[in-house]
């Protein structure tokens, strides 16, 4: 078969027809201007067939899939499947509109996911003249606008033996077709080190869910020196470090590269965010999975004592470790002997004792750098020091984000004080526009989420903010809607206001999500 050449071929074949939306441009004509690029722009991320709808939930690039294969189980559709193989079976033998209207529309309107691995695990043994069908995958994939089109022709044509290097990384340059990418550079590429060349070229390239996808390919059986980037950089995303740091430290073998006598500065950064991100936990194994935990924790704070420390996102990671130690971890977890955890926490205690600390830490506490004033801040409090009035002044001086740390406390006139400044600060009249079955926010919402993490802590200051409970009331946006139901329902009812009473009786009779207006009707009861 011969090999296309992608960069001449657009519009390859134009005899086929077009049964999509002709005014909408082909997602490879998006991205062709960046063929070159290191990483894909912004004004590159905005499929042609994305949702209009500004009140549509909207996945990010990858989201669906990549949740999809590490939170749920899925088959394939039999029925859909054996439509698709029929429907290519007919194309192989004559190319006709209706058939190819049938199968756009089935896919289309599919989770190419959920069927793919079925369907190239049946086409071998299907009657299917597959190499006629090559130019017409390739021509779906120059030509069509439809990202699940996208992903299954990406797929068809990784499973010929015609290498496209060039085409699979164009595509997956974008994170949606970051992972259909990676599984055709490994298919059609026959030499592992051209595999892994290519599958780290693509890695570098992305930094959400494509990044976490490619990084399951590139752990199988990684070089030294690939090995070396997965724990420099590879692990990172933007997505959650703690999708990849398991793999990366025990593929990588993190416990043997903090083995040895000589480790720079910039690795043991690196390790420091993978440690962080396994006692973290959450989405993949972590930290009570991984083995080598103890030994890792161990020789990080090790090298750390033979270094002079002046980053204080290094005396965080030390932190969060021997709090681990001290109150998370029990003694029934063996890969962590009493001889270990006791060592550990004498290092630990050794580094956070150091007296250049301080002045270091309060540095960072006048620096304009939202994040470092946020680590040392959280690093103050650790450290026994209040840092409630310092997150105010920050607050109060540069407009930041320090609402959800100024609410965590007990001191009621302090609550009163985040309270005014929040009024101060945000123009809350602009939110009472009625509720609707929004669930979520974006940019334009802001102050909502600055109404959302003051009304989640009022529950405990019942009588508080009425004001702010009565917008929350009238918010377009379900979770603060909840939130405002939660402060009232902290109130002794004989304590409600008559306006408390109306502003009820109003939202009753207009809530749209009958969850909450059950919970209005009982309230009112």
């Amino acid at each position: 078969m011969k090999n296309f050449s992608y960069l001449k071929d657009y519009n390859f074949n134009p005899d086929f027809p077009i049964v999509w939306d002709k005014s909408l441009t082909s997602i490879y004509k998006i991205l062709l201007p960046y063929k070159d690029a290191d990483t894909l722009p912004e004004e590159a991320q905005k499929l042609p067939d994305e949702s209009q709808n500004e009140d549509e939930i909207k996945w990010i690039a990858g989201a669906q899939d990549g949740t999809t294969i590490y939170h749920c189980s899925y088959s394939a559709d039999e029925k859909k499947l054996n439509k698709i193989l029929s429907l290519l079976k007919s194309l192989s033998e004559q190319i006709n509109e209706h058939d190819i209207s049938q199968l756009y529309s089935l896919v289309k309107k599919g989770t190419t996911l959920t069927i793919i691995d079925s369907l190239l695990k049946k086409l071998p043994q299907e009657d299917i003249n597959l190499q006629k069908l090559y130019s017409f995958f390739y021509w779906l994939t120059l030509n069509s606008p439809d990202r699940e089109v996208i992903k299954f022709s990406i797929a068809l044509l990784g499973s010929y033996s015609v290498v496209q290097t060039e085409l699979f990384h164009l595509l997956g340059m974008h994170e949606e077709f970051t992972l259909y990418s990676a599984v055709a550079l490994t298919k059609t590429l026959k030499n592992p080190e051209e595999i892994e060349k290519n599958l780290l070229s693509l890695a570098k390239k992305v930094n959400g869910w494509g990044r976490i996808n490619v990084v399951r390919y590139l752990i199988e059986n990684p070089s030294a020196k690939t090995k070396d980037w997965l724990l420099r950089e590879g692990y990172k995303n933007k997505v959650m470090n703690e999708y990849l740091a398991y793999s990366c430290a025990k593929a990588c073998e993190l416990k043997i590269a903090l083995e040895q006598n000589n480790v720079d500065t910039s690795f043991l950064s690196s390790a420091a965010q993978i440690i962080l991100a396994l006692i973290n936990g959450g989405p993949a194994e972590d930290i009570y999975d991984y083995e080598d935990g103890g030994l890792v924790c161990l020789n990080y704070l090790k090298h750390l004592t033979k270094h002079t420390l002046t980053d204080i996102k290094i005396l965080h990671s030390v932190i969060v470790i021997l709090d681990f130690i001290t109150t998370e971890l029990d003694d029934s977890n063996l890969s962590w002997d009493r001889n270990i955890k006791t060592i550990i926490t004498e290092k630990a205690q050794q580094i956070i004792q150091q007296k250049h600390w301080i002045p270091l830490i309060e540095k960072n506490l006048q620096d304009k750098n939202d994040l470092k004033f946020n680590y040392a801040a959280y690093i103050y409090s650790q450290l026994g020091y209040d840092s409630w009035q310092i997150r105010f002044n920050r607050q109060k001086k540069y407009k930041t984000n320090q609402w959800l740390f100024l609410m965590q406390t007990e001191d009621k006139q302090k609550i009163e004080q985040v309270i005014q400044l929040a009024k101060e600060q945000n123009d809350f009249s602009t939110i009472p526009t009625g509720p609707t079955l929004k669930l979520f926010t974006d940019s334009k919402y802001a102050v909502h989420d600055v109404l959302d993490t003051i009304l989640q802590e009022l529950d405990r200051f019942p009588g508080l903010a009425e004001d702010l409970i009565f917008i929350g009331l009238q918010s377009p946006l379900i979770r603060n809607r909840i939130m405002a139901l939660n402060a009232i329902e902290a109130l002794e009812r004989q304590k409600w206001s008559n306006e408390m009473l109306v502003n009820l009786k109003k939202l009753a009779k207009i809530e749209p999500d009958e969850e909450i207006q059950q919970r209005l009707i009982h309230m009112l009861s």
